[in-house]
């Protein structure tokens, strides 16, 4: 039995140097499928014995790696299955293999290295229940799939696939990515050409542990949101080389700040450390801009508020010339926010009873509340020239899209 281990990526690129098969990319390959003695002699250069024809077959029954990389493989075929039933990792990077449905035999495979090949389309690998780590990079992958029925896969290596000039980028399908959500800790997937839309198609991955989405073809950092906040666990991210963190002077700062706000657990970003320092900063620099956008927006309430009181106090308390009906709804342009605010108002019902009703401030302002609300009385008509007794009222008012409510 080998005792060798599989290589990381790092120790991949170095021994290969990275380079693309060149010669099996540009011109089709004859067929060429994995054979008895193909395998023989790749034993041998793992320096494992083979005497006889009993410590052959013996020894492929039990042999948990195997190195067929660079050997100009088309198809796996139906004999590697067969004799090496025990096969834990297999290194097939550096073929020219374009399918991948000869793999669910495999059903001992934990690591399986297919780097640099013409694949397409993932498929073949339903049923391996025990593949940990799987690496695509460097085919003709377009849209991952295939997924499904893999319940140990922890790590995808997806990056550089070679896509025509005019290719949308790698996209994710979301029923194959929803299969491995809760055990996928490692996504890679550098220069790609992955759009705003298809990273935002990415469902949440809570188990997610290392993010790598540099060098593709992101505009917002927005589009990350949902897949960021959804993975609790996140300590590592590259995203450099998009085009969110290329614009002017400051624009990579920036997307660097609001991914520290977005992830508490991120602890480093392309390449470099995020110190408890720098995130408490950021977090209290984050929460003094929203108490001054607050103040500002309780400002705008008391502008608007003013403009309404130019007349007389007998038409902001409701005069017997005027009365409390006279008063309109002040439409009011506000970002969405959810902020507790408090404020004394006076309220009067306002409308035909169908719809949103409204009350109006001390300054006269009115504001929309919600159906089956209540609210104080209407003050009586008839006080002309003198404030009715109305009892004030302090409440929580909530700022959103749709106005102002009153709780």
């Amino acid at each position: 039995m080998s005792s060798l281990q599989p290589l990381r990526e790092d120790e991949y690129q170095e021994g290969c140097g990275g380079l693309v098969n060149e010669s099996s990319h540009r011109h089709p390959s004859p067929e060429k499928l994995i054979t008895k003695e193909m395998i023989i002699r790749a034993l041998e250069r793992q320096n494992i014995k083979l005497q006889r024809e009993a410590d052959v077959l013996k020894v492929m029954t039990k042999q948990t790696h195997l190195h067929l990389n660079a050997h100009h493989v088309t198809h796996v075929g139906s004999v590697l299955p067969k004799l090496m039933q025990s096969l834990e990792v297999l290194y097939l990077y550096d073929n020219a293999i374009s399918n991948m449905d000869d793999f669910t035999g495999l059903q001992s495979l934990t690591h399986l290295y297919l780097q640099n090949n013409n694949i397409e389309r993932i498929q073949g690998l339903s049923g391996l229940r025990n593949l940990s780590k799987l690496y695509l990079q460097g085919n003709r992958i377009s849209v991952v799939s295939g997924l499904q029925n893999l319940p140990s896969l922890e790590e995808l290596h997806l990056s550089n696939q070679r896509l025509p000039p005019d290719s949308e980028g790698l996209s994710f399908d979301v029923q194959a990515m929803l299969s491995i959500a809760y055990t996928l800790r490692v996504i890679v997937a550098s220069d790609c050409g992955i759009t705003d839309m298809s990273a935002a198609s990415l469902p949440p991955l809570p188990q997610l542990r290392k993010l790598d989405l540099s060098n593709n073809a992101l505009e917002v950092i927005e589009c990350l949101e949902v897949l960021v906040k959804s993975a609790p666990r996140l300590t590592s991210a590259e995203l450099h080389g998009n085009p969110f963190c290329k614009g002017p002077t400051g624009s990579a700062q920036k997307y660097r700040d609001a991914m520290i706000l977005l992830s508490d657990s991120l602890t480093c970003l392309d390449g470099e450390q995020i110190t408890e320092q720098q995130r408490s900063f950021l977090l209290r620099l984050h929460i003094k801009k929203l108490k001054q956008q607050v103040s500002m927006d309780q400002a705008d309430f008391r502008d608007v508020g003013a403009c309404s009181t130019t007349n007389s106090n007998d038409r902001l308390l409701g005069s017997s010339q005027q009365g409390s009906q006279q008063f309109d709804a002040v439409p009011l342009e506000m970002p969405h926010r959810n902020v507790a605010v408090r404020s004394g108002f006076t309220a009067s019902h306002s409308g035909n009873g169908r719809g949103p009703q409204h009350v109006h401030g001390r300054r006269g302002v009115l504001f929309p509340i919600l159906d089956n609300e209540s609210v104080p009385p209407v003050p009586p008509p008839g006080t002309r020239g003198r404030s009715p007794s109305i009892p004030s009222k302090t409440a929580n008012i909530t700022l959103g899209m749709e106005g102002v409510r009153i709780n």
